[in-house]
Formats: structure tokens, C-alpha cells, sequence
């Protein structure tokens, strides 16, 4: 059996490589940071997994929310470094922002933290614009401050709401 020689001079490629090179720019601490915060325990019997945003959500709620923040943070600053336009950085915020609206609900924000996974939609979305190198404006610079802080805000804000649970809680034991 003859080889067509055009197919000669192509590279055998496998899926492995593909994988690979398509991700390549991604540091591999926020893969996994991902990761552990959307998939980390496989639910028996299925293909779906629970991330310690809903599991750390269910058992200390605001904690789990928290996190979420911190991973916001730590997606949008590999975005800007990634050249990723602001615009975009601008959905990653929004969609981290319904994660955490809806998260804050008990029982159900546990459960659409489950299925939502927005942080790997948000890793999705980098990984979209890891080829393009544009150089990032001023309108993106803003829009990259406005997530920081955005971002910044869900990491403090359920801490400031419970800690006031906690103080409104040992006012009312303390007969005040």
C-alpha cells in the first residue's frame, strides 16, 4: 500500500498533543485552583462533580462564596496579563456575580453552584483569547479595575455579613 505523499510531510498528532498545546498558557496553579473550586469530588454514578464552592457553601455558608472571590481574582489577573479584552473580563465579573447572587440563596445557591461552574466558563473564556495579542486600551484597563473591584467585593462582602450575623447574634445573647 502506497503512502500519498502529501500525507508523508504531515506530523502525526495525537489528542494528547492537542490538549496540550491548546492550554499551554494556562498556569497549571489555576487549572487546578479551578478545579478544586468546581469538580473536585465526583458524584458516584455520574460524571458530575462538586467543587469546594458548594461543598464549603452547604457546611459554612459565605465561606464557600468567599473563595469564589479569590478565584475570581486570581482568573481576571490572568486574563488582563493574557491581553484578554476588557469586555470580556467584564462577562467573567457578571457571571461570577450570578454565581454569587444565586449562591447566597440556601440550599438552592448550594446546588446552582454545583451545576453553574462559572469558573471553569470563565477559564473557557481565556483560553478563547489566549491567541489574540492586541494590546489592551484604556477603556480595558478600566473595565479589568471595575472586575478587580467587583471581584474584591464578593471575596469581603460575605464576611462583613457574617461577622455582623455574629455580632448581631451575641448583642441579642448578651441582653443588649
Amino acid at each position: 500500500m502506497a503512502i500519498d505523499p502529501r500525507l508523508a510531510r504531515t506530523p502525526q498528532v495525537s489528542v494528547g498533543d492537542v490538549v496540550r498545546t491548546a492550554g499551554d498558557d494556562i498556569p497549571p496553579w489555576l487549572r487546578k485552583l479551578v478545579w478544586l473550586m468546581d469538580d473536585a469530588v465526583r458524584i458516584p454514578g455520574t460524571k458530575q462533580g462538586v467543587g469546594l464552592d458548594a461543598l464549603l457553601g452547604a457546611i459554612l455558608p459565605g465561606v464557600g462564596d468567599a473563595l469564589t472571590g479569590l478565584t475570581t481574582i486570581a482568573l481576571v489577573v490572568v486574563a488582563w496579563r493574557k491581553g484578554v479584552p476588557g469586555s470580556v473580563i467584564a462577562r467573567m465579573v457578571m457571571q461570577q456575580l450570578i454565581d454569587y447572587g444565586v449562591g447566597t440563596i440556601p440550599i438552592v445557591g448550594d446546588i446552582f453552584d454545583v451545576f453553574n461552574r462559572a469558573n471553569q466558563k470563565n477559564l473557557a473564556l481565556i483560553e478563547g483569547h489566549e491567541h489574540t495579542h492586541a494590546a489592551p486600551t484604556m477603556k480595558d484597563r478600566l473595565w479589568v479595575a471595575l472586575a478587580l473591584l467587583l471581584a474584591l467585593g464578593l471575596v469581603l462582602l460575605p464576611i462583613v455579613i457574617a461577622w455582623s450575623a455574629i455580632a448581631f447574634v451575641v448583642r441579642k445573647l448578651g441582653g443588649e
